[in-house]
């Protein structure tokens, strides 16, 4: 569809976003992935937009926080109701 679009006579994109997906290191390490990720983005631009490569938007979200810290949680109460009566579970021991 986006290979249509920007076919000759198709339309002149001058901003392209991409979204994100970057892995982040939570617990374990990941390799850095500047290198090979600007490669296949670059590849994939030069494929389709020749010399007219639009200028790229890409968010980068958890690679950048995501080894910011972590959260740990548990139910602390449970509680379920029929029409006669609730009854509730409490996860403290």
């Amino acid at each position: 569809m986006l290979q249509v679009a920007v076919a000759p006579g198709g339309l002149d994109l001058e901003l392209l976003k991409v979204g994100g997906g970057f892995p982040a290191q939570y617990r374990t390490p990941i390799p850095p992935i500047a290198a090979d990720y600007a490669a296949a983005i670059d590849g994939g631009l030069n494929r389709y937009f020749g010399g007219a490569v639009p200028r790229l938007l890409v968010w980068l979200g958890r690679y950048l926080v995501g080894d910011a810290g972590e959260a740990d949680g548990h139910a602390v109460r449970d509680c379920w109701r029929t029409r006669s009566a609730t009854s509730c579970w409490s996860g403290r021991t």
